[in-house]
């Protein structure tokens, strides 16, 4: 599962004006997969003449448009979690994304000394 923004903003413009995957890639000259791919967060595209493509495939405003491109640029910064994780779990990994840069130190310290005891109990911990 994953947090990203482009791919949540395209589902959602797809699917109001009731477009497939494959009318979308048609329309934007890639494949169905890709969109697929994008959509649900294993790739971010950067590439300004492909979303550009998108938002004319997608009829999107001008302001529509402008939030696809911030949606791509903070879709860099995706937050992958492995596993199924519950709702809760989601939301709490969702608002950490959100506002990890405006904890203060003593915050970050006393959420690592949780994320240090729940490793202890036998969760492995990344190395990267």
């Amino acid at each position: 599962m994953s947090i990203h923004p482009l791919g949540n903003e395209i589902r959602a413009h797809r699917l109001r004006s009731k477009l497939t995957l494959k009318d979308v890639a048609k329309k934007t000259q890639c494949s169905a997969p890709y969109l697929c791919r994008i959509e649900t967060g294993k790739s971010a595209p950067t590439d300004r003449n492909f979303l550009e493509r998108l938002a004319s495939a997608l009829t999107l405003s001008g302001t529509q448009k402008e939030r696809l491109i911030e949606a791509a640029d903070e879709s860099q910064k995706v937050l992958q979690l492995r596993g199924e994780i519950s709702v809760k779990a989601y939301q709490v990994a969702y608002r950490f994304s959100k506002y990890v840069t405006q904890l203060r130190n003593e915050d970050l310290v006393e959420l690592d000394a949780i994320l240090a005891r729940a490793h202890e109990k036998g969760d492995p911990m990344p190395t990267s």
